[in-house]
């Protein structure tokens, strides 16, 4: 089975993919205007740095860790993926996510 591009329909539903690069200050997970995202998968590419998920403002104290080289453990259903917002327990850290809508 091969993996459709980014942006291309899947039936009715939409796939978009990227990455976000993640150092010590927290910004948008999945930057643009992402409305109507129907399931957000994320994956911290680094090998020993942990990201902290959450809404603006999260921190590595008060966000929902995703351990090194690991996805989160279910899609998050969201409507809005641009409220979601990371920080990394250092620089360098890559978020790899993919949208369903």
């Amino acid at each position: 089975m091969a993996l459709r591009n980014p942006g291309q329909a899947l039936g009715a539903r939409v796939i978009d993919q990227g990455v976000t690069a993640v150092g010590a200050a927290a910004i948008q997970a999945i930057a643009g205007s992402k409305v109507g995202v129907g399931e957000v998968y994320l994956y911290n590419n680094h090998a020993a740095q942990i990201l902290y998920i959450g809404k603006e403002g999260v921190t590595t104290a008060n966000g929902m860790p995703i351990e090194a080289q690991s996805y989160f453990p279910f899609p998050l259903p969201i409507d809005r993926a641009q409220d979601l917002y990371v920080i990394a327990s250092g620089a360098g850290t890559e978020l790899r996510w993919l949208v369903v809508r």
